[in-house]
């Protein structure tokens, strides 16, 4: 029933849209066509679903299978896919462009041999002599013009798809979600057009082959784990990339084998070694690997960790060694993501609103709900909706078979169901995004934080077990509170902010009242159009001096008291207590 509404609504958008703007019309054309699918509709229940493993492993083999060529324009497309025809089938190819000068085409074979023959049949600048070494990232030399051209007419050309690596312009995205017809078109657009897209995804897993590649030849079971927004469902276009970096993944005994290698053992500890690892591979990163810039190394980190950026492909990112609990935290959250098609949008719409209205701040650490956090929160109040739409944790643990046990290195306990096909949970709530976005407010504007906790492993509040402001448990480490940097002050904001959104949220319903501002526009504008609090709260500051005028006073004259002489003491005191005030008062 959600799936069908939405897409009518889409439609129906479409066209009111129409011909204003080529631009917003070819955007909002592949929003119709990507449009995802409900894993809990029963209409799709025969469907399989795709586990986070399955999908990894489908990933990084489109990564295997894939190079990224600079060209000089969208132009040079047929001409490079005739010439890379030769080395095997080509099945898709996205272009991009950084800037007017660097513009990019993502080519992917049918088949890995096709790509490692283009690899193969490479070569180097010998113009720019530099340390030869072999990558997915090249550049297409231009064609020496006394030699014909060799475009074959008959090699079939993928079609070039376009696709943006940096966000969609604000103003253009205002236009878009005004034009909507009602609330949860508004929220579901939100989502569509901010949300991390195919090129984005392929980029991303890209840049974890390319260390996969520099590092095969010593270690041939290295393995690239990305976890974080890149991989989870809830991450934008323009995120970091965070990932893991495993130098003996499966490196099981091969059975009746007599011949074992050879190997170094460390004297160091556990931490020291990895420091020591990630120290080398991070100077080979600096030294030889092409468009990695800007490497910084944070070893001394509770996790280390080194960060750079990858000029080709405008990204920053992350790798450490041991932290594979956010490897399956990210399964955790990609899970709840696929269990109903409401919660990513939802999640996207509430972290816009967090974003504009200051309780996350993504370009600093510090006493701020985090993005997680408030994910984590978000998740949490859809388990505790009257009509549950998310399980809680324990569930999903109590349902996992022995396959699905996971345990990292450090001894933490991953496991939990990994197949949504063998979950026994039905969702009867069919309430709209519009009305869960409103009492997600209503949840938390009145939610006992003094008190109480929030745990996704049980699915409803606990008692706090500390004196933080929020406590939010990790649901992979549960003696961990994830939430705890953030400030009491950041808490009241919280609170007052949820307040403040719900009342906006209920006033601007009608689109017909103010077509500009209306519905979630009214939220993600409310820098403009803050509503104060005194407008639908009582203020908590009084003038004392009026607690001791005469009206006041005369008020009391009603009271009946059994004692004539506590009554008349009563009123001396007040009459001596305001004459105080007054003289305080002429002397401020």
């Amino acid at each position: 029933m959600f799936r069908i509404t939405k897409l009518k609504s889409f439609n129906n958008l479409f066209k009111s849209i129409g011909n204003r703007n080529a631009g917003i019309n070819s955007i909002f054309r592949s929003l119709i066509s990507s449009s995802p699918k409900h894993f809990t509709n029963e209409e799709n229940k025969a469907s399989k679903y795709t586990t986070f493993e399955d999908m990894t492993a489908i990933r990084r083999i489109e990564a295997q299978k894939s190079l990224l060529v600079q060209v000089n324009s969208e132009k040079s497309h047929k001409e490079l896919c005739s010439y890379c025809s030769q080395f095997g089938k080509l099945r898709s190819s996205f272009y991009y462009n950084l800037s007017e000068d660097l513009n990019f085409i993502l080519l992917e074979f049918d088949e890995i041999s096709g790509c490692e023959e283009a690899l193969r049949s490479s070569s180097f600048n010998e113009d720019h002599p530099a340390i030869p070494v072999i990558s997915p990232f090249l550049w297409f030399k231009a064609r020496d013009s006394s030699k014909p051209k060799s475009v074959d007419k008959n090699k079939e050309v993928p079609n070039l798809i376009h696709q943006e690596v940096k966000c969609l312009d604000e103003n253009k995205l205002d236009e878009i979600l005004t034009s909507a017809e009602t609330i949860d078109d508004q929220i579901l657009i939100l989502h569509r057009l901010t949300q991390l897209n195919e090129l984005g995804i392929r980029i991303r897993y890209l840049a974890g082959h390319q260390l996969e590649m520099a590092l095969n030849g010593m270690f041939p079971k290295i393995q690239a784990c990305l976890f974080g927004s890149s991989v989870n469902g809830f991450g934008k276009i323009g995120c970091d990339l965070d990932l893991i970096l495993r130098l003996n993944d499966d490196c099981g005994d091969i059975t009746g084998s007599r011949l074992i290698y050879h190997t170094k053992m460390s004297r160091l500890n556990g931490r020291s070694q990895t420091q020591r690892q990630m120290e080398v591979i991070g100077d080979l990163m600096h030294i030889f690997l092409p468009a990695i810039n800007n490497v910084r190394k944070i070893l001394n980190a509770r996790v280390p960790i080194i960060k750079y950026n990858h000029e080709c492909l405008d990204l920053d990112i992350d790798f450490s060694m041991s932290n594979m609990t956010g490897f399956y935290m990210s399964e955790l959250l990609y899970l709840y993501g696929e269990i109903d098609e409401r919660v990513r949008p939802l999640v996207f719409c509430l972290r816009k609103w967090a974003s504009v209205v200051g309780l996350t701040n993504s370009s600093s650490p510090g006493r701020w709900i985090t993005n997680f956090s408030l994910t984590v929160m978000v998740l949490f109040f859809l388990q505790n909706v009257k009509n549950p739409i998310l399980p809680s944790m324990s569930v999903l643990t109590k349902s996992a078979s022995p396959n699905d046990i996971r345990v990292t290195d450090d001894n933490i306990n991953c496991t939990f169901l990994r197949d949504l096909n063998k979950l026994s949970f039905k969702i009867e709530n069919t309430e709209s995004l519009h009305h869960l976005l409103l009492q997600f407010f209503e949840f938390y504007s009145t939610f006992n934080f003094q008190q109480n906790g929030i745990s996704l492993i049980e699915g409803r509040p606990i008692v706090k077990p500390d004196h933080s402001a929020i406590w939010i448990t990790n649901p992979l480490e549960p003696l961990l509170n994830v939430s705890k940097n953030v400030s009491y002050e950041e808490l009241e904001k919280l609170k007052l902010e949820t307040r403040n959104a719900a009342w906006i949220l209920e006033s601007t319903i009608d689109k017909n009242k103010d077509p500009s501002s209306w519905g979630l526009m009214s939220l993600l504008r409310s820098k403009k159009r803050v509503v104060k609090p005194e407008m639908f709260f009582k203020s908590r500051i009084v003038d004392v001096t009026d607690l001791f005028k005469d009206d006041s006073i005369k008020d009391y004259d009603n009271i009946s008291y059994k004692n004539t002489a506590i009554k008349s003491a009563v009123k001396q005191i007040q009459k001596s207590t305001q004459r105080e005030i007054t003289k305080l008062m002429k002397n401020i």
